[in-house]
């Protein structure tokens, strides 16, 4: 079930960062154009050594959107499906707003069947949620208020990296990739 992959895809990123942290070999995401091919990556590097956990996700290796160099929060979304914008996501004057649930055949993604009813969340800190589209909002994912990104953090999307509007606003370059 696709609710089951954020665990065993988060293990693979922390391994990862293990990796980078302790000068080994590891796959930095920046190389990587897209999560879809961050994701394979992760998975042919860490196969042996995944501890137990599949690195095989089937049709929902390219239905993820994984954020790059989250802060320290454990209520950030590490790992979300991408029927949900991440510009959304972490809005906060739409902390309240349910978000726009969009199935990913619309831009020629891999449909998951409850994609414009529910979506899937893994936080850095926590167990994934399944949110229904009435509670698939951003007040739902942290008590404490939208979490902050950082200033280097943003998303691998299937369509490419998105990065924050406001940040970019703010320093004046950049534009943000549609999904």
């Amino acid at each position: 079930m696709l609710s089951s992959v954020p665990r065993p895809l988060a293990r693979l990123m922390w391994a990862n960062n293990g990796a980078r942290e302790s000068g080994k070999k590891w796959i930095d995401p920046a190389s990587c154009t897209n999560s879809t091919q961050f994701v394979q990556m992760l998975c042919e590097k860490f196969k042996d050594d995944t501890g137990g956990y599949s690195c095989d996700f089937g049709p929902y290796a390219n239905v993820w959107c994984v954020a790059v160099n989250p802060p320290e929060d454990d209520s950030f979304p590490l790992i979300f499906t991408c029927n949900i914008d991440p510009r959304e996501l972490l809005c906060p004057q739409d902390e309240d707003q349910p978000w726009k649930l969009t199935c990913p055949k619309t831009w020629g993604g891999t449909c998951f069947n409850f994609c414009e009813n529910a979506a899937v969340i893994g936080c850095v800190g926590g167990a994934p949620h399944f949110l229904e589209g009435k509670y698939a909002r951003s007040k739902f994912i942290s008590r404490d208020g939208i979490p902050k990104p950082g200033p280097d953090t943003y998303f691998l999307t299937p369509t490419g990296r998105v990065d924050f509007v406001e940040r970019q606003a703010q320093s004046g370059t950049g534009t943000a990739e549609p999904l």
